[in-house]
């Protein structure tokens, strides 16, 4: 038996946002026949469900836009289904135009699923499988969204305490500025091997000394292809994001100072330093939001745990496999 009225209450944003991405797919793709298989099953979702109906507030004459045999489709529930749909999606809609063609998209919807239905396909095991997977799983993001809604509020002592226990997340480390021609060597390269291309090295490293211009160097010599077209610009680093050889290097040379050819696995680096920036600890004002959804999660995390064990205990969960294996795997 279909409902009475065509919007009704899905019980989750998710499920209302999948379907508009189906009724809109479907306008541009009437020929596929995967988009009408997916209207079928989406609608028979919906008709699955059994919840209260959506109506607009203190509108007493609403206008008869549709009628689907004893359905009937008004402005109100025109308004309130769009009303569902996230703010970026209701925007598509404000036109008449817009409206009546969101419109005639359900309608196409639904009298797909109501054929469906005549021809006994909700009676299939694999589309019977997914529907009630589909409503599984609906259900289950509207128990945790209504039972986790009214979480305690996270105190300012609360993110205080945590900011003071965990200053090295809000510790923007030491940076560098840092330029470099790289002369790529193998690290299996034998003596000789190794000796010329150190010897390459130091004479662009006497071109520097010379006065060449370090940019124009990098470009014409650097085997960074990445860097080398930007002057060997590699930009602020952190003595973690490079090898402990270069980060040295790197760190103790003053602002516009040149190194000497420095090696790394990845072969000899020219290193030129820029701008220092000191470690930084951000403060605890520009921080505290971002606290706050740590906490919350984390709390919510708790929780799901908490309430997923008194579950499995209530319905009489047994399991005859080794949870344990999933997570080596």
């Amino acid at each position: 038996m279909l409902p009475k009225n065509l919007f009704e209450k899905s019980g989750s944003k998710v499920y209302r946002l999948r379907t508009y991405h189906i009724l809109e797919e479907g306008s541009r793709m009437k020929n596929s026949r995967i988009i009408w298989v997916c209207f079928v099953c989406m609608v028979i979702v919906s008709l699955t469900l059994n919840s209260k109906v959506i109506m607009a507030e203190e509108k007493k004459d609403p206008k008869l836009l549709a009628e689907i045999g004893e359905m009937k489709i008004t402005d109100d529930d025109l308004e309130a289904r769009i009303k569902e749909l996230p703010p970026m999606y209701q925007d598509r809609f404000k036109s008449e135009k817009q409206k009546i063609a969101f419109l005639e998209r359900i309608v196409e919807m639904q009298i797909l699923a109501m054929a469906a239905k005549e021809e006994k396909m909700d009676s299939d095991v694999s589309v019977k499988t997914r529907i009630d997977d589909a409503v599984s799983g609906i259900l289950a993001q509207e128990y945790v969204k209504r039972r986790f809604f009214d979480m305690k509020e996270i105190s300012e002592e609360d993110i205080t305490k945590y900011y003071d226990e965990h200053v090295s997340e809000f510790t923007k480390p030491a940076s560098v500025k840092v330029g470099h021609i790289l002369i790529k060597l193998d690290p299996k390269a034998k003596e000789k091997e190794t000796s010329e291309v150190l010897a390459k090295a130091q004479g662009i490293r006497a071109k520097l000394d010379a006065g060449a211009d370090f940019a124009k160097l990098a470009a014409e010599y650097s085997d960074d292809e990445r860097t080398k077209k930007k002057g060997g610009d590699l930009g602020f680093i952190t003595k973690e994001r490079m090898s402990p050889d270069f980060s040295k290097v790197a760190f103790s040379l003053r602002e516009g100072e040149i190194s000497e050819p420095v090696k790394t696995p990845l072969g000899y680096h020219i290193i030129k330093t820029g701008e220092k920036k000191a470690e930084e600890i951000l403060p605890l004002d520009t921080v505290k939001k971002k606290i706050d959804s740590r906490l919350r999660n984390t709390m919510k995390r708790e929780l799901m745990k908490n309430e997923v064990t008194r579950l499995k205990e209530k319905y009489g969960v047994k399991l005859y496999v080794n949870p344990e294996a999933c997570k080596s795997g």
